[in-house]
């Protein structure tokens, strides 16, 4: 094999490595993240329970995504269509747990003015990480 064989195998390799892993991987509080695995369009708030394998909780599609100690909040619109206005979520991080139901924990979809009802009661986080490109 020559020279420009052996560049373009290598090219295609890097193509290739390059769609392992994670299209969005970012941490949130303790064992929260948020993660699309394959496309932007997966974009959940999960839970990571370890070994590479996490929970769903929120979404997909979440927009936008706020967190604190106590609540993880998300703005979610519903898959294959952009444009659409959101729904509302928040998780209650003291009422989650690995064992039961996954949802246990989270309460919506809520219309934006219960989220707001919500977020003066409780005392939620304000949306902290933006994805425009998702909405």
């Amino acid at each position: 094999m020559n020279a420009k064989g052996i560049s373009c195998g290598f090219a295609v390799l890097a193509v290739l490595l390059s769609g392992c892993g994670d299209a969005i991987h970012e941490g949130l509080t303790g064992p929260y993240i948020l993660i699309a695995v394959d496309a932007d369009e997966q974009l959940s708030v999960s839970r990571y329970v370890g070994d590479g394998i996490s929970i769903g909780r929120i979404g997909p599609v979440v927009t936008d995504a706020g967190w604190n100690t106590n609540y993880i909040v998300a703005a979610v619109r519903p898959e294959g269509k952009p444009g659409t206005p959101p729904s509302y979520y928040y998780l209650d991080i003291a009422k989650d747990s690995t064992v039961g139901d996954q949802y246990q924990a989270v309460t919506g979809p809520l219309s934006k003015d219960e989220f707001d009802k919500a977020k003066q009661k409780l005392g939620l986080p304000e949306f902290s990480r933006h994805f425009p490109r998702l909405r």
